[in-house]
C-alpha cells in the first residue's frame, strides 16, 4: 500500500522535496498551496488549492483528502514559512509533530519572548516591547525615554507581529523616525514590536530533532544584510558560517537551550540570533521549520 506525504506549499523550492519522496521513498505526494500553477501543482499526485496561511480553511478540508485505507506518512514544508499549518494537519490528522501551542509560541514574536523571560532567558533577548495600533501618545514619549535618552541603545527596531522575511521591519536610529516605521509596521499587522537596536553579526542557527529529542541534523547560517534604505533586506548567506569550533558549539549549545525552554522536542527549530562583539548571543526570531 502506497503511503502518502503532505507537503505545504508547491513552489520551486518545494519541488526537491516532492521529487525525493517519490523516487527515494516512494511516497505519494499531496500538495498544498494558493497557486495553482505552481510547480507542485504538476509533479504532485495529489494538489489541494488553498492558501498554506489559511488554517481553519485547510483543516475544514482534510478529511476528504484521502481515500478509506490510505495511510499518511508526514506532513513536511520546505522553502515556505507555513509551519503552523503543518503542525495543525499533523494534529489534525494524528500525526507526530510539534504541539501547536508550542508552534505558534515559539512563532509569534511576543508570546515567545514573554515565554523566554519567564524560563529566565530575559539576559538572551534585546530589550523590548509590544504596543498594538490602539498604542496611545504616550507611546512615544515612553519610547524616548526608555530607548533614546537612557542612550540604552543606539535605536530600535520596529517588527509588525505575525510576519516573517523581514517584512515590514525598520531601523530607527532617531526619534523622528519612529511613526513613519510604526505606520509601515501597521500595514503589516494590528501589533507591532519595538526592540533594541543591537550591533553583530546575524546567524541562522537550525536543526532537526528526531522521535527521541535528539538533535540529528545541525548546521549555522552567517546572513547577510542590506541597511542602506533603513530596513533590514537580506541578501545572502555563508553557509556553513565561518566561525570557529569553539563558537560552532556554543551556538550549538545556545540552540539546543532555547528549543528546550520553549518546549521543542521533535523536528525543525530554527533561530535567527545576534551575536555582539563580545561573543554573546541574543535571540531575534524562532521557528518551527528550517530556514526558507
Amino acid at each position: 500500500m502506497n503511503k502518502w506525504l503532505i507537503i505545504v506549499g508547491g513552489g520551486q523550492m518545494s519541488v526537491p522535496s516532492v521529487q525525493i519522496a517519490k523516487k527515494d521513498f516512494g511516497f505519494k505526494t499531496l500538495v498544498i498551496d494558493g497557486n495553482p500553477d505552481c510547480p507542485g501543482a504538476i509533479l504532485s499526485d495529489r494538489f489541494v488549492h488553498c492558501s498554506i496561511y489559511d488554517v481553519d480553511q485547510i483543516l475544514a478540508y482534510s478529511s476528504h483528502w484521502f481515500n478509506h485505507g490510505e495511510v499518511v506518512a508526514g506532513v513536511i514544508t520546505n522553502g515556505t514559512d507555513a509551519a503552523e499549518a503543518v503542525y495543525a494537519i499533523a494534529g489534525k490528522l494524528n500525526l507526530r509533530g510539534i504541539p501547536c501551542d508550542v508552534a505558534n509560541t515559539v512563532q509569534n514574536k511576543s508570546s515567545m519572548r514573554k515565554y523566554l523571560t519567564m524560563k529566565g532567558l530575559s539576559n538572551c533577548q534585546p530589550l523590548w516591547q509590544a504596543y498594538d495600533r490602539n498604542a496611545s501618545d504616550y507611546f512615544f514619549s515612553y519610547i524616548e525615554e526608555f530607548f533614546f535618552e537612557a542612550d540604552k541603545s543606539g535605536g530600535v527596531v520596529v517588527k509588525p507581529l505575525g510576519q516573517r522575511a523581514s517584512r515590514g521591519i525598520s531601523i530607527v536610529r532617531n526619534i523622528h523616525e519612529l511613526k513613519p516605521a510604526v505606520d509601515l509596521a501597521l500595514t503589516y499587522s494590528d501589533q507591532f514590536l519595538v526592540e533594541e537596536l543591537l550591533t553583530g553579526t546575524e546567524y541562522s542557527i537550525e536543526g532537526l530533532y528526531n522521535e527521541n529529542g535528539e538533535p540529528i541534523w545541525f548546521n549555522i547560517v552567517q546572513r547577510l544584510f542590506d541597511y542602506s534604505d533603513g530596513h533590514a533586506i537580506e541578501v545572502g548567506h555563508v553557509s556553513p558560517a565561518p566561525i570557529d569550533s569553539q563558537s560552532w558549539a556554543a551556538l550549538g549549545n545556545f540552540w539546543h537551550g532555547v528549543a528546550s525552554s520553549l518546549g521543542v522536542k521533535f523536528g525543525p527549530f530554527k533561530i535567527d540570533t545576534l551575536v555582539t562583539s563580545d561573543g554573546t548571543p541574543y535571540v531575534l526570531e524562532t521557528a518551527c521549520r528550517q530556514s526558507g
